[in-house]
């Protein structure tokens, strides 16, 4: 689906007053919750949406949009792209439909975008309303042209690397506002070291230290029990990079392993999966692309990376991830240290 103009989105905020969120959450680090409160300040009322939660935001959680006692305007939706279609059946079940479904980033699901939009409804997949919201209006500091690319290089098979894949998304406005740019690159980890093949157990111990560093972040986790194969996944996303969906295809990608524990998808289920989010990847050309794969490997090896995730600042790779402060002092550090033309 064709990504709306700015006058679209402008003149769509300026008409909405109520916004149901779907998938609300409590956690102040929580996308789910940092977007809305800051709708919330704009002067938007929020309507939470969430099984879970009794309250939010100072307003009443209900458990479906079908139980609002206030008919919403857009409806912001912070769900996993298999959940969509369930979600537009409910919006169009609605005696008073809203006038736009917005999907959050990394979120995009064609068949049920296809139909919100037959009815009327404004379509907007795999776009931060916070972040647009912001842009459009003058609430944060406008994309720099200076920018500082940081490679990071990951693994779809790594725990640690779906956790750096959620909490850097919590600091993703302060990363822009270094005037960082992250560049997700993947690589094969089991090429780069051979302690670990896909389809083996995963030691214990690493089992453990996976789970204990998704807890410190506060990151929810499913750690799997064999090395999952995920080639195909990092192939699809050499892919995904250049037609400008490499955010929706590492969240797509993620889900599957992480969170639907598909430990072991191959070149035609990963096609099917990349069709989810829009993305035409052909089994062939999925295929391709694992020499590619393997040349970004070798490459990393080249640059001293030894695990992943791994954020090359500059000519220095730093591993692991930590926690929002730590990346963010991190990151600040070398943006400083780089513009003043000293090592990192």
């Amino acid at each position: 689906m064709q990504r709306p103009s700015d006058a679209v989105l402008t003149d769509l905020m300026e008409r909405v007053k109520t916004i149901a969120v779907v998938g609300i959450k409590a956690g102040e680090q929580d996308d789910a919750f940092r977007v809305p409160r800051y709708l919330q300040q704009q002067g938007y009322r929020i309507l939470p949406v969430s099984p879970k939660l009794e309250q939010v935001l100072g307003e009443r959680c209900v458990r479906s949009l079908a139980e609002l006692a206030v008919a919403p305007d857009l409806v912001n939706l912070f769900r996993a792209s298999p959940q969509i279609p369930a979600h537009a059946d409910e919006i169009l079940a609605l005696p008073q439909r809203p006038v736009a479904v917005w999907m959050r980033l990394g979120i995009v699901h064609a068949e049920a975008g296809a139909r919100l939009a037959a009815t009327g409804i404004t379509v907007v997949e795999d776009m931060c309303l916070m972040v647009e919201h912001a842009r459009l209006f003058g609430r944060q500091p406008a994309h720099r042209a200076d920018a500082l690319p940081v490679r990071v290089y990951y693994d779809f098979a790594s725990t640690l690397c779906y956790v750096a894949h959620r909490a850097l998304a919590r600091i993703a406005e302060p990363i822009a506002a270094l005037g960082v740019e992250l560049r997700w690159t993947p690589i094969d980890l089991t090429q780069l070291v051979a302690w670990q093949r896909a389809g083996e157990p995963i030691d214990e111990l690493r089992r453990q230290n996976a789970t204990r560093v998704a807890e410190e972040l506060g990151v929810a986790v499913r750690v799997p029990r064999v090395w999952p194969e995920a080639r195909a996944l990092g192939a699809a996303a050499l892919l995904a990079e250049p037609l400008g969906r490499g955010a929706s295809w590492r969240e797509r990608a993620f889900t599957a392993v992480f969170e639907e524990g598909r430990s072991a998808p191959d070149v035609d289920e990963v096609a099917r999966l990349a069709a989810e989010v829009s993305l035409e990847l052909t089994p062939a050309a999925i295929e391709d692309a694992l020499a590619a794969l393997e040349r970004h490997t070798e490459a990393a090896r080249e640059e001293g990376v030894t695990g992943v995730p791994t954020f090359m600042l500059g000519r220095w790779p730093f591993g692991g991830i930590q926690s929002d402060a730590t990346m963010l002092h991190v990151l600040e550090r070398f943006a400083r240290k780089a513009r003043e033309g000293s090592p990192a």
